[in-house]
C-alpha cells in the first residue's frame, strides 16, 4: 500500500474518533491550527516510516 492510502485510512480513523467525540459531547469540536498542523505531519510520518519499512522487508526477502 503506498504513502497515500496510509495516510487516507489514518486520516479516516482520526476523523471518525473525532466524530465520536463530538457526538459524545454534544458539541462542535473544532481543531485549532497548531493542533491540526502537527497531527498532519505525524500522520503523514507515521505512513511514510511504515510504507519504507515494509518496503525494506520486501527488498530484503523478509516475511
Amino acid at each position: 500500500m503506498s504513502t497515500f492510502g496510509r495516510m487516507f485510512i489514518y486520516y479516516s480513523a482520526v476523523l471518525v474518533v473525532w466524530s465520536v467525540a463530538s457526538m459524545i459531547t454534544g458539541k462542535d469540536l473544532s481543531l485549532p491550527l497548531y493542533i491540526f498542523i502537527p497531527l498532519v505531519a505525524v500522520i503523514w510520518g507515521l505512513a511514510y516510516f511504515q510504507t519504507k519499512r515494509k518496503r525494506n522487508k520486501v527488498n530484503s526477502g523478509e516475511r
